[in-house]
């Protein structure tokens, strides 16, 4: 688990986990076991109900908040995977996320 923590939050690639993790094929295959019976999303979803309760919140939320953020495509991609941001005047795709009024992205972003 300490493995695929560091992984998610430095960024670097699988094979590139210090020696004192298990073989990047180990940490891969656990993460894919874990990831197809479900137990990562489990653990989001106790972690999630675990931080509302921790601030005094109840465990789901009530009420939640949808933003989009433009993003500029890179050069070279298809002008028909492209859309355009009129108001912002930016030529790219818009991602959308949920989240609960503590700021925490909600279960039916991930």
């Amino acid at each position: 688990m300490n493995a695929i923590l560091f992984l998610n939050r430095t960024g670097v690639p699988w094979r590139y986990l210090p020696p004192d993790f298990p073989p990047h094929t180990t940490v891969f295959s656990c993460f894919s076991a874990w990831t197809a019976d479900g137990t990562i999303e489990k653990l989001g979803v106790h972690l999630h109900r675990m931080v509302r309760e921790q601030e005094g919140r109840t465990a789901e939320p009530t009420a939640c908040v949808i933003d989009a953020q433009s993003v500029k495509t890179a050069p070279g991609v298809p002008t028909d995977t492209q859309g355009t941001d009129a108001g912002k005047k930016i030529v790219g795709r818009k991602r959308g996320i949920v989240v609960d009024t503590l700021g925490l992205s909600t279960p039916w972003s991930w």
